[in-house]
Order: C-alpha cells, then structure tokens, then sequence
C-alpha cells in the first residue's frame, strides 16, 4: 500500500505493483529473467510502468521518469 500511494513524478502514478504467489507462474518470471533465485520466493512483486501516460503530460523527459 505504501508503495502505490508513495508520491511520484507529476503524480501520475504510472507505476502499477502486481503481486505474484502462483508457483507456475513465477517460475514463469524466473525463466524470462534467468533468475533461478526467483524459483525460491513464495511471492514476487512486478513492477510495471506506463510509458504512454507519462510521455503525454513530460513528454520525451517522461521516460527518464520510469526509470
């Protein structure tokens, strides 16, 4: 919750937190990263930006934003 509500550039919150408890599907994460660690956390946490939304209110300064 801290995360989501943290303030941020413009306070657009661009920025969205997706937690992941599904085993498949983190060794999903696992895989894509080449991360074998991953394959031991009962719980990962995406994070996912939206580059479109912030590149319309700063925009080409907006991707420095996301970074």
């Amino acid at each position: 919750e801290a995360a989501r509500y943290a303030p941020s550039a413009g306070n657009l919150h661009a920025v969205k937190f997706i937690l992941v408890d599904n085993p498949e599907i983190i060794a999903d994460l696992a895989e894509a990263a080449d991360q074998d660690f991953i394959l031991d956390a009962h719980y990962v946490i995406v994070v996912c930006s939206d580059p479109t939304q912030v590149e319309r209110s700063y925009y080409e300064r907006g991707e420095r934003y996301l970074r």
